[in-house]
């Protein structure tokens, strides 16, 4: 994966410049996808409100670890005599912003995962078009490599972990009423999901 950080702590250099970029995004109308990777809200507050800086730093961890993963299902498209298949190339490039609130301003660690519409076709030697079917159906396996990578250290530092049945989790001892009031944002989204079916069913 070439990275660059602009989260205000780093900025990595890509290894490519723009020039060799530029055929591969300029061609297609998509220049990137947006993969969100977000703790579930226990784990924002125990950062924010608990002044817990170790989270952090396990967040970042656990999206790099899953972005790794991630970028294996990269592929591209491969036309051959009018015939059309995909070709796995494991590789994209990807900017990484991190951020602290919601929409609502309520306390919410995430990262946008900005992965571009470009990746090496090491075949041809040459940057295409990423083809993201095999990416949208890796979402939810790497959502799971975060989850578990963030779960297992914030173990280590002495949090107890509640799985949920959803496939998250939340750190106990932070009470449910507490993720609900800084919730807004899920709650406003709910309430438009419902005005929608209840106009439109």
């Amino acid at each position: 994966m070439s990275e660059a950080r602009f989260d205000g702590h780093a900025i990595n250099q890509l290894p490519i410049s723009v020039e060799e970029l530029a055929p591969a995004l300029l061609v297609n109308r998509r220049v990137f996808y947006d993969f969100t990777i977000s703790p579930p809200k226990s784990v924002s507050l125990a950062a924010f409100l608990g002044s817990d800086e170790r989270i952090f730093a396990a967040h970042e961890h656990a999206v790099r670890s899953a972005l790794r993963e991630f970028e294996a299902f990269a592929a591209t498209r491969v036309r051959v005599r009018g015939e059309q298949s995909d070709r796995l190339t494991g590789n994209f490039v990807a900017a990484l912003f991190t951020h602290e609130t919601s929409r609502a301003l309520d306390p919410h660690l995430h990262t946008h995962c900005i992965v571009f519409n470009a990746t090496h076709d090491p075949v041809e030697n040459r940057w295409k078009a990423l083809q993201n079917h095999e990416l949208l159906r890796a979402r939810k396996f790497a959502r799971n490599v975060y989850y578990h990578e963030l779960a297992r250290e914030l173990q280590t530092f002495g949090y107890r972990i509640r799985n949920q049945a959803r496939g998250d989790f939340q750190i106990d001892g932070v009470p449910e009423e507490l993720c609900e009031r800084f919730s807004k944002r899920h709650a406003q989204i709910d309430e438009g999901l419902a005005r929608l079916l209840a106009e439109k069913p």
